[in-house]
């Protein structure tokens, strides 16, 4: 698949975890840990931050990982493709 040169590498790797798995939803923390192995932990924020941003513009959709949790105020989400 090719993606336009100006995409931001984080929403670049969250499309391919989703094209990778189209049906099944992932944590911010499984991008971070793909893309920066060693270091992952400094990461999981910037790419929740991404992930809102894409949900916001419609690209993804982001589900609480349990009831009580908001996916808009926490890292703990999962994001999935539309469908």
């Amino acid at each position: 698949m090719k993606y336009p040169v100006d995409i931001p590498i984080l929403e670049l790797a969250i499309l391919e975890m989703i094209r990778m798995n189209p049906k099944r939803s992932f944590e911010p923390t499984q991008v971070a840990q793909w893309l920066y192995p060693d270091a992952w932990e400094y990461f999981v924020d910037d790419v929740a931050s991404e992930a809102r941003l894409m949900s916001e513009a419609g690209k993804v959709l982001l589900s609480p990982c349990d009831d009580d949790l908001n996916p808009l105020n926490s890292t703990l989400f999962k994001i999935s493709g539309k469908s």
